[in-house]
């Protein structure tokens, strides 16, 4: 509503909660950005890029059309799924598999592979083709496309990191990249928009990427990221700004909040959540109801790289700083879940999580 779009335009006007707005630092992708090593597959940032903007674009095709020919259906788990899933879904693991025939693809959509066979992956590919649904369906233009890449000991379960993350925003002409090591980094403008998103909208091409055809946009040799990095903030402060879930708001969260002094809180759907805490326009967003490994890994590896972080969250609402999010577990849904900002006096918590480093994991593989 307008107090979202007040607190998100404050934002991109300079005001950045918690810590002072740092000076824009803009960069070339293909510079910033180099292949990733996974076992004897170089993966590319920008080709990951570029497999989901061709699948925002279905999305987008799908959603220009009558709500009648969506294809809606409901699944087991009560969630909602359309053609634009679907067909979002079949170019990004068709597009995987065809780049890294010998990296595995686990999807939202996708047949799920038998946990003693995922025990053993050391890379994998973590996707939610289209994230936000419900999003989709009320035409709000919140929901995103997500590809990420994990790495992980052979044989274990539980311990995968999120290293590269890729999430576009199909409705707005938006992307969100991160690296492990080489930093996270936005295509487009900042999202104070995303609050205020209606039907139809759609972004302008971004700075050195190229139109194709067909009306999409792909990586150009010269397309420029800006570098977003988390905002500071300490527990303690008064006015934090508080993302939530448009769909999860449930009185187990209004009381997790209650111990924020005057919090501001801006709903938004699917993992522009996540995105807008490493932009640094918010400092915290508690998820203490269902979600899946894919609604976060990419957001998350942006995240890290941005300089926040996800805990672990206990049913009992207490945060375990010390236990950040894992992946490739025996069972695909997370935990309950408080992503923040650089938190103050969490450097070591942060920087030195629990758990083996992505480097200690691939010394394994």
């Amino acid at each position: 509503g307008a107090a979202n779009r007040r607190l998100l335009s404050a934002f991109a006007a300079g005001q950045q909660w918690g810590g002072q707005m740092e000076a824009e630092e803009r960069v070339q992708l293909r510079d910033a950005l180099p292949e990733r090593q996974c076992g004897s597959e170089r993966v590319s940032v920008l080709k990951l890029l570029d497999i989901a903007r061709r699948a925002g674009d279905a999305i987008m095709e799908v959603y220009s059309k009558e709500t009648g020919k969506w294809n809606v259906q409901v699944k087991e788990d009560e969630s909602p799924l359309t053609i634009a899933d679907q067909r979002a879904d079949a170019i990004i693991v068709e597009g995987l598999q065809k780049a890294y025939p010998s990296i595995p693809v686990i999807s939202e959509e996708g047949a799920k592979a038998p946990v003693e066979e995922k025990k053993q992956y050391s890379h994998f590919f973590v996707v939610d083709p289209l994230d936000g649904t419900k999003e989709f369906i009320n035409r709000n233009g919140q929901f995103t496309v997500n590809i990420a890449l994990c790495t992980s000991s052979r044989g274990v379960l539980g311990d995968a990191v999120p290293v590269l993350g890729v999430v576009t925003v199909p409705a707005l002409g938006r992307a969100f990249v991160g690296l492990e090591g080489k930093g996270a980094f936005r295509v487009g403008e900042p999202l104070e928009d995303a609050a205020g998103m209606r039907e139809g909208l759609s972004g302008d091409t971004p700075s050195g990427a190229v139109k194709t055809e067909e009306g999409g946009v792909k990586s150009g040799e010269d397309e420029v990221g800006v570098r977003v990095r988390a905002s500071s903030f300490d527990e303690e402060e008064e006015g934090l700004v508080v993302v939530a879930s448009r769909s999860h708001m449930n009185e187990a969260t209004k009381k997790f909040l209650d111990k924020y002094k005057n919090c501001k809180t801006v709903s938004l759907g699917s993992s522009l959540k996540i995105l807008l805490l490493a932009e640094g326009a918010a400092q915290i967003y508690p998820r203490l109801a269902p979600t899946s490994e894919w609604d976060t890994c990419a957001a998350h590896a942006i995240l890290k790289e941005a300089g926040g972080e996800i805990f672990q969250v206990s049913e009992e609402g207490e945060v375990r700083w010390d236990s950040p999010m894992r992946y490739k577990k025996a069972e695909i849904r997370n935990p309950f879940f408080m992503a923040v900002g650089k938190r103050a006096g969490s450097s070591v918590e942060q920087s030195q999580p629990q758990g083996p480093s992505s480097q200690q994991l691939s010394s394994k593989v």
